[in-house]
């Protein structure tokens, strides 16, 4: 039984692992910079201008920090990640998350295999 759990475990590793190419675009997402005048400005003063410190700030801020921009009512960083670094696709895969952890938990598992 255990062996066929970990054939199970290190063919579905196989079948996730994304083409170089896929890899190094999400790579580069990851670490797009935009322009100064473009990036996000934090209450604290704090600026940041790719979503790899997107990423580091989320898991540093307090939970009232993140409801300020992220609510019912509005997504600044899902905004920002789709009209400043122009990323769409992950800019749609944070839209509707609504938890700290959880958009954590989305970015670095997209970025994991970068």
């Amino acid at each position: 039984q255990k062996k066929i759990q970990k054939v199970e475990k290190t063919e579905s590793k196989k079948d996730s692992k994304l083409p170089d190419d896929e890899k190094r675009k999400r790579s580069e997402e990851k670490k797009r910079t935009v322009d100064p005048s473009k990036s996000f400005g934090f209450n604290n003063g704090k600026s940041i201008f790719n979503i790899e410190q997107l990423i580091d700030e989320l898991k540093i801020m307090n939970n009232d920090e993140f409801v300020n921009h992220v609510n019912d009512s509005k997504n600044d960083f899902a905004n920002w990640t789709r009209f400043a670094i122009i990323l769409p696709n992950i800019a749609d895969m944070i839209q509707n998350v609504k938890a700290k952890q959880d958009m954590i938990n989305v970015l670095e598992n997209y970025f994991a295999q970068s």
